[in-house]
């Protein structure tokens, strides 16, 4: 479980989102808010693309409907989402 890297994706995911944010806002309020937007759901698609590979998920709740919704929501709130999964996986592994 390569903890290190998951954490250098998001940030790098982080990084690059509020770099979208800062390039686009100075060109157009709408084109800024489009293109963060847009930033925004790739970081989130290849962050899962990612991360999420590397788990198994639980056969009990191996549904389409709990995956579909854990994938999803991974999507679309990854800052707060991630940073909660690396913290949990650096407790599991050092405390």
């Amino acid at each position: 479980m390569p903890l290190g890297r998951f954490f250098l994706l998001y940030l790098y995911a982080l990084v690059a989102t509020v770099a979208a944010k800062l390039l686009f806002f100075q060109l157009d309020i709408w084109i800024g808010i489009v293109g963060w937007v847009i930033t925004h759901l790739y970081a989130g698609y290849r962050l899962n693309r990612a991360i999420l590979p590397y788990f198994d998920w639980n056969p009990m709740t191996n549904a389409i409907g709990p995956i579909a919704r854990a994938k999803l929501s991974a999507l679309v709130f990854w800052p707060v989402t991630y940073a909660v999964f690396i913290v949990q996986l650096w407790a599991i592994r050092y405390l």
